[in-house]
């Protein structure tokens, strides 16, 4: 249940927009990297979902 409130709060769209927005701004590491926009959004989601569990665990 807390990762479906995760995912549909406003924080996380915010988040999520700042994601997509960092992404934008790295295309050269995409290349680089011969990885999709898909995978490194994926990793920035790995990286702060921990983030956002703790803080939500903290809040509950």
């Amino acid at each position: 249940m807390s990762s479906f409130y995760a995912i549909t709060s406003i924080p996380m769209k915010a988040l999520l927009l700042l994601v997509i927005k960092e992404q934008q701004q790295i295309p050269h590491e995409m290349d680089a990297k011969n990885e999709l926009p898909s995978s490194i959004l994926l990793k920035y989601m790995i990286k702060f979902k921990r983030k956002i569990d703790i803080a939500l665990s903290t809040l509950s």
